[in-house]
């Protein structure tokens, strides 16, 4: 069984249907779902979608929008797996500075975090469209 992570932006993209990878992301959501295949979500992205939401419809001055983005998205994630990633951050905060500074910020405090967890999963994929991420190490990309 092919083991996913979902990232923020893909789920940024599937739901809200202006996203310019709303269609993207759907495509891509079809094909990995027709395979064997386990998803997962971290806190990480619960926070980062739910601060996207709420920024895009402040920014765009459709705060009316905001309920029916988070009620999509609370019922896209039924059934993953919440996986605590701010519980690592105690243990790993220095090195997850360094992974900042050795990569020149490249990457987000998040990122760092993503990365440092997925370290140790290398057969777990990330679904992201965050091109970042491509060229690190064992790390499997897929979008």
């Amino acid at each position: 069984m092919v083991q996913y992570l979902l990232d923020s932006n893909f789920l940024v993209a599937l739901i809200d249907e202006a996203d310019v990878h709303h269609n993207r992301a759907t495509r891509l959501l079809e094909k990995i779902t027709a395979e064997d295949a386990e998803f997962f979500v971290s806190d990480l992205l619960i926070n980062e979608v739910l601060s996207v939401f709420a920024k895009r419809c402040e920014q765009k001055k459709k705060e009316r929008d905001f309920p029916s983005l988070v009620r999509k998205f609370q019922t896209a994630l039924r059934g993953y797996p919440v996986l605590c990633l701010y519980e690592l951050v105690a243990k790993q905060l220095g090195s997850l500075i360094d992974l900042m500074v050795h990569h020149r910020a490249r990457f987000n405090f998040h990122d760092a975090l993503l990365l440092t967890f997925l370290k140790e999963l290398p057969e777990m994929r990330l679904v992201t469209f965050d091109q970042d991420f491509g060229g690190i190490g064992s790390l499997k990309v897929i979008g």
